[in-house]
């Protein structure tokens, strides 16, 4: 009996989840993505011409547990990528600023060039509430982003590039683990949490 009840509690527990899911992806849907990317190039062309910025720009965040990507490729290599990762009340203000950061003020990459706009490929993504996993392991490879929580720092990444590698649970695990500058197989310390979102994505061509 207690078997039985077992496999019916995970039973409903997986179909809470994937339903869950669902509706996140119904919420946040395609039109949705389309439109926050017309956004995000329209601001990025407006900068090209106005230079209004010399600088990072902050967002004002507010208690919301929903977030935003902006990522810029060239040629299918990362070209810049912004995230805020929740707090965001308007997601078309929060897209527009990821944007203009993710072309011009993504310090891992020189300055966006006009030039360059017939290679790009941009990307738009939506961050859901985070839920904390106490099995870390607890999560769907390219479904979930996983934020990392340590005494020191907090390191985000997001679902899809472990679509993209190709990479295990253990891996995009250790993944987080390299980017938060920690040890190989640091997420099994009980010190460090990791905490899952459902995250959507759109691409299109710049």
């Amino acid at each position: 009996m207690r078997k039985i009840l077992l496999m019916i509690f995970i039973s409903v527990l997986f179909f809470s989840c994937r339903d869950e899911y669902k509706s996140f992806k119904e919420k946040y849907n395609y039109e949705l993505l389309h439109k926050l990317l017309i956004i995000g190039r329209k601001s990025i062309m407006e900068e090209f011409k106005n230079k209004k910025y010399s600088h990072f720009i902050e967002l004002k965040y507010s208690d919301t547990d929903i977030g935003v990507i902006f990522r810029i490729k060239k040629m299918g290599k990362e070209r810049g990528c912004i995230s805020f990762i929740r707090g965001v009340s308007s997601l078309e203000e929060a897209v527009r600023t990821a944007a203009i950061n993710a072309a011009f003020f993504d310090s891992r990459f020189e300055p966006l060039e006009e030039e360059e706009l017939n290679y790009l490929e941009v990307e738009a993504g939506i961050i859901g509430k985070f839920k904390e996993i106490k099995n870390k392991k607890n999560f769907k490879i390219g479904i979930d982003s996983l934020l990392l929580n340590d005494p020191l720092n907090r390191t985000f990444l997001q679902g899809k590039i472990a679509m993209e590698d190709k990479l295990s649970k253990t891996e995009f695990l250790n993944t987080l683990c390299k980017k938060a500058g920690l040890k190989e197989g640091s997420y099994k310390n009980e010190n460090i949490k990791i905490f899952k979102a459902y995250t959507v994505y759109l691409k299109e061509k710049f």
